[in-house]
């Protein structure tokens, strides 16, 4: 998980609006056990695209 959370990071500095990018940092909080974290990250990936079903779906799982 550090490894997929540092490449992330350094994608997200690049380009912070990457959508891919947004959405999979949350994955990978969620999955180790950060789902505050998480949250912001699927709310910033909906705030870039409103329609992203995915990030829609996590972020109703982790809210419910």
């Amino acid at each position: 998980f550090d490894k997929a959370d540092k490449d992330l990071t350094e994608a997200l500095n690049l380009k912070p609006d990457n959508i891919d990018a947004l959405f999979l940092k949350g994955l990978v909080l969620e999955a180790g056990g950060h789902p505050q974290s998480a949250q912001r990250f699927y709310e910033a990936t909906l705030a870039v695209d409103p329609e992203h079903p995915e990030a829609r779906a996590r972020l109703n799982q982790l809210t419910e």
